[in-house]
């Protein structure tokens, strides 16, 4: 909690003194040419497992909260608890009442199977994977089965593809993003599609791709794949966007 609160302290402090960005309520106050940031949770522990303190930390921007990371928490289970792992708890059901109530993201990212079927199941907001890829292409933990896959599109959400070379197959080549992304696209539809390229959060990169100024080497070779100039727009953002839009505006 107190790592959570420091991170909004140090970034407002930021724009406070002239950082060129700004932080956003609503992703329709964002600006061409002005980087907009929404605030998020990848894993619930900032709440010190009380649903109430979501309250506070909404009132200070988060717009979207995974329940978990890969471990366990008072909420539910990642991905690599035991071989038999829970699903939700009661607060984990009782957070998900109050993430709807205040129009908030669910990111079902690392969380244990048993408890990405019972989120869906306690949860009738937006539902997104923000960065996992297809386990059909690249048979990892992280990655979504098609019945997941399948899961979110029917709710309207989208799935971030991971530039993690451990996540997307053997060599971690550019063609392997292409496969993934033809993946989700024919299981999911296009509009699931989206980037979720965790370039903070990974110790190595794809072959020849050195950091996300050579983004539109990937977005070349997608377009270079035969994937329609539209349908690489909503990969790039904006199926984020269409997304995101529909989120309450705050009061």
């Amino acid at each position: 909690m107190h790592r959570a609160l420091r991170l909004v302290g140090v970034l407002r402090e930021g724009m406070r003194r002239g950082a060129p960005c700004r932080l956003l309520d609503h992703v329709r106050e964002w600006q061409p040419g002005v980087p907009g940031l929404m605030l998020s949770f990848e894993g619930a522990e900032p709440l010190a497992d009380d649903p109430h303190l979501l309250e506070a930390f909404h009132g200070l921007g988060v717009r979207m909260v995974s329940l978990t990371w890969n471990g366990r928490n008072g909420f539910a289970d990642g991905l690599l608890v035991a071989e038999r792992p829970s699903g939700l708890t009661r607060l984990g059901k009782d957070l998900l009442r109050r993430m709807a109530d205040l129009g908030m993201v669910l990111d079902l990212a690392h969380i244990a199977e048993p408890g990405f079927w019972d989120a869906l199941d306690a949860f009738d907001g937006p539902v997104v994977v923000s960065h996992a890829n297809a386990r059909a292409v690249h048979d990892h933990p992280r990655n979504m089965s098609d019945d997941q896959i399948r899961a979110i599109a029917s709710r309207g959400g989208v799935i971030g593809t991971v530039f993690y070379p451990r996540f997307l197959g053997e060599e971690g080549t550019f063609a392997d993003v292409v496969a993934h992304v033809r993946h989700l696209r024919a299981v999911g539809g296009p509009c699931v599609l989206a980037l979720g390229a965790d370039l903070d959060g990974v110790t190595s990169l794809p072959v020849g791709f050195t950091g996300v100024q050579d983004l539109p080497l990937v977005t070349a070779a997608l377009l270079e794949a035969g994937l329609p100039e539209p349908e690489v727009e909503g990969w790039l953002g904006g199926n984020w966007m269409a997304l995101l839009e529909k989120l309450p505006r705050t009061a």
